[in-house]
C-alpha cells in the first residue's frame, strides 16, 4: 500500500524531472524489500534478519499517529486504500503515507523479538552445532 501511495503521490504532486521522485519510489520499494528479505533471511541467519529489519523501521512521533495507526489496521481501510489515493489531497495523502511508515512501529516489536530470540536461541549455526552435540551425546 505504501509503495502504491508513494508512486501515486509522486506522479500527481511532484514535477516531472524532480530527483526526489526516484528517491521516494526507491525508498518505498526498498523498505518493503528490506522487510521481505529480512524475514526470508531468518531461515539462515537471524543476525541478517535483524539487520535488514532494522533498516526498514521508523519511529512514531505525532500525537494523531495512534488513532490513524489503528484505522489503517482495519479491514475498512484495506478495502478503501486504492480509492483513498484519488480522494485525498496532497497533504492528506502525505500524512497517510507517514502513518503507514510509522506502522513500522510494529517492526520495532519484531526487531526486539528477533534480537531476544537471537540472544536466547542463537543463530542457525549455533543451533546446528548444539543439535550435533546433542546427537553425539545420544550416540554415546
Amino acid at each position: 500500500m505504501l509503495y502504491d501511495y508513494t508512486y501515486y503521490f509522486v506522479q500527481h504532486y511532484k514535477e516531472k524531472g524532480d530527483r526526489t521522485i526516484d528517491q521516494m519510489v526507491q525508498s518505498a520499494r526498498s523498505g518493503k524489500q528490506n522487510i521481505a528479505e529480512g524475514n526470508q533471511a531468518a531461515m539462515t541467519s537471524l543476525e541478517t534478519e535483524i539487520k535488514l529489519t532494522n533498516v526498514a523501521k521508523a519511529n512514531p512521533s505525532h500525537p494523531r499517529y495512534e488513532p490513524m495507526r489503528q484505522y489503517v489496521q482495519t479491514d475498512e481501510f484495506a478495502a478503501q486504500y486504492a480509492e483513498l489515493m484519488q480522494r485525498l489531497n496532497e497533504e492528506e495523502l502525505a500524512n497517510l503515507c507517514i502513518t503507514l511508515i510509522h506502522q513500522a512501529y510494529m517492526l520495532h516489536k519484531l526487531l526486539e523479538h528477533q534480537q531476544e530470540r537471537f540472544v536466547t536461541q542463537g543463530g542457525i549455526r549455533e543451533q546446528m552445532f548444539q543439535a550435533r552435540l546433542n546427537y553425539r551425546k545420544g550416540q554415546n
